[in-house]
This record gives structure tokens, sequence and C-alpha cells, in this order.
């Protein structure tokens, strides 16, 4: 049973790129034994294709401001992380200072007193 050349055709690119299952590329070579024209669209699809290697250099080099973009995004977004746990580990030790340190001074001066009182004390019992 002769295969119609329009399929063979259709599954030539996946027989050439080996990605096709057994059944088709049975099935073509089949059709390639016995089919010239098929064969040679064959041949063409396996020759070698000519790219210009200064077209291949424009275009690589036309990506890298984009990595650069990338690359400062990143910098920026580890920075903000960095930024962000800084200030989260200083309002924690400043916290702990207050409490261990000025904690005393508040129960002196009486429940309640907020830290500009007890700068406001500490800068009074200097003088």
């Amino acid at each position: 049973m002769k295969t119609n050349c329009k399929i063979i055709e259709d599954l030539l690119p996946l027989y050439t790129d080996a990605v096709c299952s057994d059944e088709s590329r049975k099935l073509v070579e089949e059709h390639l034994e016995e089919c010239k024209a098929c064969r040679a669209k064959l041949t063409a699809q396996k020759a070698e294709i000519n790219v210009d290697k200064e077209k291949i250099e424009q275009n690589l080099k036309a990506k890298d401001p984009f990595k650069k973009i990338r690359r400062n995004q990143r910098y920026s977004k580890v920075g903000a992380v960095l930024g962000a746990l800084i200030g989260l580990v200083s309002s924690l030790l400043f916290g702990a200072f207050e409490q261990a340190i000025l904690g005393n001074i508040g129960a002196d001066i009486g429940a309640g007193a907020g830290l500009g009182t007890l700068i406001g004390w500490f800068i009074q019992s200097r003088k």
C-alpha cells in the first residue's frame, strides 16, 4: 500500500529529528524506499542550514543589556531584603536595650513613661 506523499511530508521533520513513533518511522522508511521525490525532500531537510554567523553574534549581543537589567533588579531585591532584615534586627536590639537599660529608670519614674520622657529624665539627671 503506497502512503500519500503529503502524510510523509508531514512526518519528515519528526523523522529527521528522530522523535516520531516506531510505527511512523517504519512507514516513512517504507515510503522512502519507493518514492524518489520524498527522498529528495529528506536529503534537503538533512542538509546543513547556512546561518549568517554575524547575525548570530548580533543577536547574542542584543540580549546583553537585558542581562544587566535583570542583574540590577536582582541586586535591588537583595538590597531590599537585607535592609528589611537590618531594620528588623536593629529594632529588636533597640527594644531589648530599652527594656534592659531604660526599663529600670522607667520603673523609677512611673509606669507608662514613654521613650521621650525617659530621655528627658536622663538628660536632666546628667546636669
